[in-house]
């Protein structure tokens, strides 16, 4: 049972979410009537079901009763639109959803046929299972091995389903929970949501798994945050880079509240040089960069923190780099990760000729580049589409995004290539922050700093730079004019 180690705590607190608090039988009990309720209405290990719900807690319980009927499991994010929702679930042959009240009437807002068979008991008085008319809600030839299906981040275009089976998701949960000694005695504090997968199998599973409580705060202010910190006092954070930067340089109470944490995982994205500083200068911390993907989870982690690398990879995993021409890279030659290992992925939904080149070999070919040093610790420099193509000259973005951030006055900024001519790009930034910033005094500062041919053709001033719940940069945004 996937809630064993959380109902041997039995009275003790093993979840919160914003502000209400489960113990370890009350959660157990919760996923078994749960489960017992789903298996009446036909749910079993040759179903895949569909979770859109608003509360963090209300998915909880659903996938961890899922995974106790051993049923494939596809987490929505509360963010989507009626017609994405409807696009995913066409994509995916999803012929069941466990959906709440607020999503039950966006789920209307479709062109779908939809049956509500029943509402889910007492204790879950807003979830409805819901089937929709046309799909399939059993596959004959059954999905036993799928336990969780995820959406990857689309920050380059449009969102592929990543099937992750039973075997991939507890061999990660084993592995980071040993590498990270998680037990009883932690406390995690997860600030990304549960239908990602940092949070879902390194927040939720793991906890579950390991018997740790896990606290879901809210995440919507800085001072919110700190106060959750304060109480809760983590052994473990996992956030992302744009959530430590606003609490670096949110004003108030917090210094040393991170001192219990063993490791304040940054995931999502590279943390810049400047995140990592103002983060230690402000709370007396470090933090751990995490580098995992949606097809993989986690691949390697910064176990001393505030190094700017992501350390060597954990067991069972096999990570190389390489050249154009497919061949391993030397140490410290610059080259296109890959990974293997008992923890990727068996590919994409439906997509067989993607998963022909993307999972070749055994390997799972990321976009992501960087550099190994003689030890095997990796060291990511950005991803391969990312970089700009100027006169033959590479110019990677996330440098120029980390001097941009250094002028005084700039709260954020993104950097991108845009075509001019026959392959060749420029440079373009997009840059938020005070009322004071001219594009001479951008310019400036990264001439100072950059080489003639990485400073900036572009710059263009926003409110906000476009970002997804993970706060992720959604540089596909960017390239529209």
């Amino acid at each position: 049972m996937v809630t064993e180690a959380w109902a041997a705590r039995k009275e003790d607190r093993v979840l919160t979410v914003d502000d209400r608090s489960y113990s370890g039988l009350e959660l157990h009990e919760r996923v078994t009537k749960l489960a017992r309720v789903l298996a009446k209405l036909g749910v079993s290990e040759r179903s895949r079901v569909g979770v859109l719900t608003n509360r963090a807690d209300d998915l909880a319980c659903t996938l961890l009763a899922l995974t106790v009927l051993r049923a494939g499991a596809l987490l929505f994010s509360s963010a989507f639109k009626p017609s994405e929702i409807e696009r995913y679930i066409d994509d995916s042959q999803l012929g069941l959803v466990v959906v709440d009240a607020p999503n039950r009437e966006r789920l209307r807002q479709t062109h779908l046929e939809l049956h509500e068979l029943e509402r889910l008991g007492s204790t879950q008085a807003e979830l409805a299972l819901v089937r929709i008319a046309g799909a399939q809600a059993v596959f004959s030839s059954g999905t036993p091995e799928e336990q969780i299906l995820q959406f990857t981040s689309g920050s380059s275009g449009r969102a592929k389903i990543a099937c992750r089976t039973f075997d991939n998701v507890a061999e990660e949960v084993a592995t980071y929970g040993a590498a990270v000694r998680l037990g009883p005695g932690d406390r995690v504090l997860a600030l990304v949501p549960l239908y990602h997968a940092y949070g879902l199998i390194d927040g939720l599973l793991a906890a579950a798994a390991h018997g740790a409580t896990l606290s879901l705060p809210p995440r919507t202010l800085p001072s919110d945050i700190l106060r959750a910190v304060m109480v809760e006092r983590p052994t473990l954070v996992l956030s992302v880079p744009f959530v430590y930067e606003q609490l670096s340089t949110h004003m108030g109470d917090g210094a040393g509240c991170f001192e219990q944490a063993r490791y304040c995982f940054c995931a999502g994205a590279k943390a810049s040089s400047a995140t990592l500083r103002g983060f230690h200068a402000r709370f007396g911390s470090n933090l751990n960069q995490l580098y995992g993907t949606t097809e993989t989870g986690v691949i390697a982690f910064d176990s001393a923190g505030g190094s700017g690398g992501v350390g060597r990879p954990l067991p069972n995993r096999t990570l190389e780099l390489i050249d154009e021409q497919g061949q391993p890279c030397r140490s410290g030659q610059v080259g296109r990760v890959r990974v293997r290992g008992p923890n990727v992925s068996k590919g994409y939904l439906n997509r067989p000729e993607l998963n022909d080149s993307v999972f070749a070999g055994g390997w799972f070919h990321s976009s992501d580049v960087g550099t190994l040093d003689a030890e095997g610790a990796l060291t990511l420099l950005g991803r391969r589409a990312d970089f700009v193509n100027v006169g033959g000259l590479k110019v990677d973005p996330a440098e120029v995004e980390d001097t941009l951030r250094n002028v005084p006055g700039v709260s954020d900024a993104a950097v991108i290539g845009r075509a001019r001519g026959n392959n060749n790009e420029i440079v373009v930034a997009y840059v938020t922050g005070d009322g004071a910033l001219t594009r001479q005094r951008l310019l400036g500062f990264c001439r100072e700093r950059l080489a003639d041919y990485k400073v900036p053709r572009e710059v263009h001033f926003l409110d906000e730079l476009p970002r997804n719940e993970m706060g992720k940069l959604l540089k596909k945004y960017l390239y529209v004019e």
